[in-house]
């Protein structure tokens, strides 16, 4: 399932649209600082923000329709939308959009083929061609001014964030007055956005909230870690980098674990190393399997009970769970064809579709037990077209000939759920980074999952870079061990699954809704219907933090004492009706 969001009507766009132009054109735009996080998503920027909003326009090829920008203490934040999905820095759409950044205040300096603006910057979104001006003109590369962009997919939103204290050079800075204007032009139609000027930001210097950071300990033991983790060619053989990896994976502590790139590592070698890390509590130690052909290793502490190896560049298998748990888990490590072979990856999206359909229908080749959770994760290169990422969460399969018409993968018929795992110390979601490459940072690791009938309570992408002295020495890591390890950072969830001391199967008394999640200070819990009922707050081990007894049909909850972590809320009446709903407190 995914979240839904409210849509403006088209007609009102546009009217929105005149109006927004007219004053933000009319004016210079006063920054306003907001939480951004650069993840693909983008609820986070709301209309409080500085924007330029235009009417779709009668054009060939990408037209561009919204411009927002904001800032915080450290980044620049762009947010660009079009009319049709475009991509960012591969070639594989027709255009040529270019942002243009006058960063010091006078439009007569740098680039000013454009009225009203002299861009010290000029970048071009197709082929991560960069010019940055100063005495001279001097090509750079996206690595250059710490850029980070999300998603990595064709879209037709795209949200950027630019390190206000770059060097682009090496030697001159990027911002030099508070005071910048911005234009975004598809120099291959013509199509500017603002239409008539550069729109003038000024920045906005109030914003003092930083980033919360994410803890890297589950808040239960209870909850199962699962971790997705390119070791970039052969990793966990070289002498240098094991090291590495020990302390990633002591600090992580993983239950399941899919690495990539595991060429010539035999299993058994991943299984010593486990073993010598993270030993278990039972007298084989740690379950190892491996699809040789692809490189691929999974890592359990539970029984690896049955294993797959026809589909392309993806592992699934299933694991016995302890008998605490009310069932088994289905986990697919998967490393799908790299760069530009989009059609190899469509075909393994495709294909993995096809088997989670069949493991849903009784009498295919794969049958599971109604309602057992399934996750996938690993490095999919999800770099060119988005369609790939579409298959995998909605089942819209493109080769129906030899894998079927396809159809909603998740046990409740609805789209499976992606992770937008962001980084434990800072807003960013991308898992892969190379300085000597052109390409910039990208999400190429995801988690996705069954949603119908799994939580997450927490989720993160380890970068120990990002970490000051004190995490790192309480993780007993050091500042350069994730880059060292691979090229690839580790994707980590916390999932919960259920638990015979959740109690939850009774006669369902209806839905439940609370007016927000995660949670704060209170929340609002509103009943199926007005009654006589009983409200039990517990915590994932059972423990009790709340009971009260309610006739109303909405009741305000106070959680201010609460500590920290995952509970469930459970209403009950007389009559052995119950429902409960999990909330995250924070």
């Amino acid at each position: 399932m995914r979240k839904e969001y409210l849509i403006i009507s088209n007609y009102a766009k546009r009217f929105l649209s005149f109006v927004v132009v007219f004053i933000y054109l009319s004016s210079s735009a006063l920054g306003q600082s907001a939480a951004i996080t650069i993840d693909g998503e983008f609820q986070d920027w709301n209309s409080n923000l500085t924007q330029v909003n235009e009417s779709p326009e009668t054009t060939n090829g990408v037209d561009l329709i919204s411009l927002s920008v904001t800032n915080n203490r450290d980044y620049l934040f762009l947010k660009i939308e079009a009319d049709s999905e475009f991509d960012f820095s591969d070639d594989i759409i027709n255009h040529d959009i270019k942002i243009y950044l006058d960063t010091d205040g006078d439009t007569t300096n740098g680039d000013s083929r454009y009225k009203g603006i002299g861009a010290e910057l000029v970048i071009n979104l197709n082929n991560r061609r960069l010019t940055f001006y100063n005495l001279n003109a001097v090509n750079v590369n996206l690595n250059d001014i710490g850029i980070r962009v999300a998603p990595t997919v064709t879209s037709k939103t795209f949200e950027f964030a630019i390190h206000r204290d770059i060097l682009p050079d090496n030697q001159n800075q990027l911002f030099t007055n508070s005071a910048i204007r911005i234009l975004t032009v598809n120099e291959s139609n013509n199509d500017r956005l603002p239409n008539n000027r550069a729109l003038k930001y000024i920045f906005d210097e109030s914003q003092t909230e930083g980033y919360d950071i994410i803890d890297l300990d589950k808040n239960d033991t209870n909850l199962i870690r699962i971790v997705a983790y390119n070791t970039l060619f052969n990793g966990l053989t070289v002498d240098d980098r094991i090291p590495h990896y020990d302390r990633i994976m002591k600090a992580l502590n993983p239950d399941i674990i899919g690495f990539s790139e595991c060429w010539d590592v035999p299993a058994n070698a991943v299984k010593t190393l486990m073993d010598d890390w993270l030993p278990v509590n039972n007298p084989g130690g740690w379950f190892v399997e491996k699809l040789d052909s692809r490189g691929l290793i999974t890592a359990s502490r539970w029984k690896i009970s049955k294993r797959w190896d026809n589909l392309p560049n993806q592992f699934p298998v299933l694991i016995d769970l302890p008998d605490e748990y009310t069932t088994n888990v289905l986990f697919t490590n998967a490393h799908l064809n790299c760069c530009s072979n989009e059609s190899g990856r469509q075909n393994q999206a495709d294909a993995y579709t096809a088997f989670i359909l069949d493991a849903k229908t009784s009498g295919g080749n794969i049958d599971l037990p109604e309602n057992t959770p399934f996750v996938y994760g690993g490095d999919l290169n999800l770099v060119g077209f988005s369609q790939q990422l579409t298959t995998l969460l909605t089942g819209d399969i493109q080769n129906t000939s030899t894998y079927g018409q396809g159809g909603m993968p998740d046990w409740d018929n609805t789209e499976v759920t992606d992770l937008f795992n962001l980084h434990t110390e800072q807003p960013f979601s991308f898992t892969w980074k190379d300085e000597g490459s052109s390409f910039p940072p990208g999400k190429l690791d995801f988690m996705l999952y069954s949603d119908a009938v799994l939580d997450v309570d927490k989720s993160f992408v380890l970068r120990t870079e990002e970490m000051d002295i004190l995490r790192l020495t309480e993780y007993n890591l050091r500042n350069d061990d994730t880059e060292s390890a691979s090229d690839h950072f580790p994707v980590v969830a916390d999932f919960v699954f259920e638990r015979e001391t959740t109690n939850k199967k009774k006669i369902n008394l209806g839905t439940l809704e609370l007016s927000s999640n995660p949670v704060k200070d209170e929340f609002r819990l509103t009943l199926p219907y007005a009654g006589s009922h009983t409200i039990t707050i517990t915590d994932y081990s059972g423990k009790q933090y709340l009971q009260e007894f309610t006739t109303e049909k909405v009741s305000i909850i106070n959680t201010s004492q609460f500590p920290s972590g995952l509970y469930f809320v459970t209403v009950s009446s007389n009559n052995g009706e119950m429902s409960t709903l999990r909330f995250t407190k924070y």
